[in-house]
């Protein structure tokens, strides 16, 4: 009996294309785009700034190049059958697509503006007047700090 336990062979390019063939390739390729998408996101905000719209936009399109991916080879199941953790998953990744909004530049821009004037627009009524102001008193906190920190 041997000491030393037998090599677990791990999953290489050519086995998956083997395996799954050009659908799971398209699979895998879709997730390191995910994955990879804040480190391009950090990198080009380095390079150009919070304020400019290249690491934003950028930043979107990875995130819809890699979910279209993901879509094309689901297919409704067709392709490559999702567990429910993975279309879970899925749905998650859609909704973090929101987190944009809160992103500087288009933060900035368009969305600072539109929830001021909701604010100024309610702030005569008592009650609804107070929970805005608290609302956009977190959600512009939410923006300064967690934008850049968990939702890249």
């Amino acid at each position: 009996m041997s000491m030393f336990a037998p090599a677990v062979a791990k999953p290489t390019l050519a086995s998956i294309w083997s395996e799954k063939g050009l659908h799971g390739v398209l699979f895998l390729l879709g997730e390191v785009l995910f994955i990879t998408r804040p480190l391009v996101y950090v990198l080009f905000i380095r390079k150009h700034g919070v304020r400019s719209w290249k690491p934003w936009m950028l930043s979107l399109a990875v995130d819809f190049a890699a979910m279209g991916i993901l879509s094309f080879v689901t297919n409704g199941g067709k392709h490559h059958i999702l567990s429910s953790e993975e279309t879970n998953e899925l749905k998650r990744r859609k909704l973090l697509w929101a987190l944009y909004l809160l992103r500087d530049p288009f933060f900035s821009k368009y969305s600072r503006c539109r929830i001021e004037n909701t604010e100024k627009y309610l702030n005569p009524i008592p009650l609804v007047g107070f929970l805005t102001a608290k609302f956009v008193e977190l959600i512009i906190g939410a923006q300064t700090r967690y934008t850049y920190t968990s939702a890249s």
